[in-house]
């Protein structure tokens, strides 16, 4: 690598070609380095770190003297150690701007020229000979006069003033010209000849906002120069000579307007040069939003590409979500979307469906749907993660709990309850969700279907285990053991002559009779026929009345025990209940 020697005046002289030297600088702050090239010259280097941890030689240039070395590397150590970790770039940016100015410059500097020369070049006698064009475009025969006019007392007696930029001709410039006639006594000549070239002045004005004027192309006229002109008689001209001459003293050359005029085009393009650089440091967002935390510092150095803030537009926000690809063909643009957040758990975000993707993942065998949110409140933010529900359809649907539901093989069926009987319909079932299902086919709204049954029944299966039950239930609501044998013995009894009645083997079923009704349990082994004949075995039951009659004779139990025997409960209805395993 070389020595790390200071560097001195002398100590480079005695360098030998190849050699390094470095001078001493702070940890940090980067370093002024020598080499002794080949041909006996010095280049100089100033090394630092960059970002990325890498060792960067700036070659600072051969030739220099070491005060101008230090000079430069104290520059570039001071830009270092406030922050900028890639000289060699902020370097070149530099450099790129300075040759950037240099050709706006130059291209001022020849814009201005060729205006000069353009102006030059549009002379007094084009002018005329654009408007002579004019006239015989137009068909005016006066056009001969006019060519003949001006020749005779412009372009032939004064060459000079007929070569002049016909937009810098003063009055002063084409005097000369209406003195001469003037003297000669020919009044009305210098009368036609100050209006045929303020008609040229005029027209060629006009050129510039019409296209159908092509014999004016060039001149670029802006204004009359000879609108104040006047031709009178003797005295009155010596009178505005005399003034013309005071106003002349303070005219400038030729030659003075043309460098003053050069000097102001070139100070315009400067203008124009100094605008432009203006205007690239100067950052129009796109669009209208609101504006991120900001990454740059006041005075930090900004690289191309580099992020110096966000900007977000919260007025609508995407809403990207995976969908399985069962759903795909009921996708659609449109679809209402309802979407919640746990930073607002009490509030529903609506949106509508705006578009799907084209690509299934091969992964998830799913597709993204994209939904946009009105979020003119701007309560969402970017990256949030939401819960969402996709309405696919809308509209009324008629449902039963899942409990209705008696599923045989592949088919559905219900019952209902028509004529006090139970009719075993079968159903076309549709969608789910928890604890209902939609019903397509089979029943209307207007039907009575069997849904479900209630708990807290007694099985007619064992007689005595019936009437215990009810024995105890009666020992503890009137607190009278006697009342309770009085009760098991009437229940067991009845329980028995029911039991003959309506064995459960003859519907291969299972009947419950319950202290507020009689139930109809289908097992798993029931089918559905038994389980329908089960259920007419219970409506006849309550048809008879059996169940008034045991509440009458309860009823008179509670009487006595109360010491009023009369008292009594007239008949009531008890309702039949379903119940059926999932």
């Amino acid at each position: 690598m070389g020595t790390k020697q200071q560097l001195t005046a002398k100590g480079i002289a005695a360098m030998k070609a190849g050699e390094w030297a470095n001078d001493a600088s702070p940890h940090g702050a980067g370093q002024l380095q020598a080499r002794k090239l080949a041909n006996g010259q010095v280049a100089f280097y100033f090394r630092y770190t960059d970002a990325e941890r890498r060792q960067i030689r700036l070659p600072l240039g051969s030739g220099l003297t070491l005060a101008d070395a230090r000079a430069q590397a104290g520059d570039l150590s001071r830009r270092y150690q406030t922050g900028e970790r890639d000289l060699r770039a902020a370097l070149e940016a530099e450099q790129r701007a300075v040759e950037r100015q240099r050709r706006d410059e130059a291209a001022a500097e020849q814009a201005a020229e060729d205006a000069l020369k353009t102006r030059k070049e549009a002379t007094l006698s084009k002018l005329a000979a654009a408007y002579v064009e004019h006239l015989k475009a137009a068909g005016k025969p006066s056009w001969a006069e006019v060519e003949r006019a001006i020749e005779r007392n412009i372009t032939k007696p004064f060459p000079d003033v007929a070569e002049l930029p016909a937009a810098d001709v003063t009055v002063e410039d084409v005097m000369p010209a209406f003195h001469r006639l003037t003297k000669e006594g020919k009044l009305r000549e210098a009368e036609k000849l100050r209006s045929y070239l303020r008609a040229a002045y005029t027209a060629a004005r006009r050129a510039r906002n019409d296209a159908g004027m092509h014999a004016f192309t060039g001149l670029k006229v802006t204004h009359n120069p000879l609108a104040d002109l006047e031709v009178s008689r003797p005295k009155e001209a010596a009178e505005k000579a005399a003034q013309a001459a005071k106003e002349r003293k303070w005219a400038l050359s030729e030659a003075q307007l043309d460098q003053l005029e050069a000097t102001m085009l070139a100070n315009q393009a400067r203008v124009a040069a100094a605008r432009s650089r203006v205007k690239d440091r100067t950052i129009t967002a796109p669009f209208n939003g609101r504006v991120g935390l900001r990454n740059v510092s006041l005075g930090g150095l900004v690289n191309p590409g580099g992020v110096i803030t966000t900007l977000d537009d919260l007025s609508v926000v995407k809403l990207d979500f995976a969908v399985p690809e069962l759903f795909l063909s009921s996708l659609k643009p449109g679809l209402t979307v309802e979407a919640q957040s746990d930073a607002y758990p009490n509030a529903t975000f609506k949106g509508r469906v705006d578009s799907v993707d084209t690509r299934v993942d091969p992964t998830t065998r799913a597709v993204v749907v994209r939904a946009l949110i009105d979020n003119r409140d701007s309560r969402l933010r970017p990256g949030m993660f939401m819960t969402l529900r996709l309405v696919r359809s809308e509209g009324k649907a008629l449902m039963l709990p899942e409990t209705a539901i008696v599923p045989e093989d592949s088919k559905h069926f219900v019952f209902v309850v028509a004529a006090g009987k139970a009719q075993k319909r079968e159903v076309t079932i549709g969608r789910r969700r928890p604890g209902e299902v939609e019903i397509l086919k089979g029943v209307t709204d207007e039907d009575v279907v069997v849904t479900d049954g209630f708990s807290g029944n007694i099985a007619l299966k064992t007689a005595e285990g019936t009437a215990k039950l009810y024995a105890t239930w009666l020992r503890h609501t009137f607190r009278s053991s006697w009342l309770a044998s009085l009760g098991y013995l009437l229940a067991r009894g009845a329980f028995r002559r029911l039991r003959h009645r309506t064995d459960p083997r003859q519907y291969n079923g299972a009947l419950f009779l319950g202290l507020n009704g009689i139930c109809v349990k289908s097992h798993g082994g029931t089918d559905g026929e038994g389980f329908a004949h089960a259920i007419d075995v219970g409506v006849d039951l309550v048809i008879h009345g059996f169940n008034d009659k045991v509440k009458q004779e309860f009823s008179r139990f509670e009487g006595a025990r109360n010491g009023d025997d009369s008292a009594s409960t007239g008949p009531t209805t008890a309702p039949i209940g379903i119940e059926q395993p999932q």
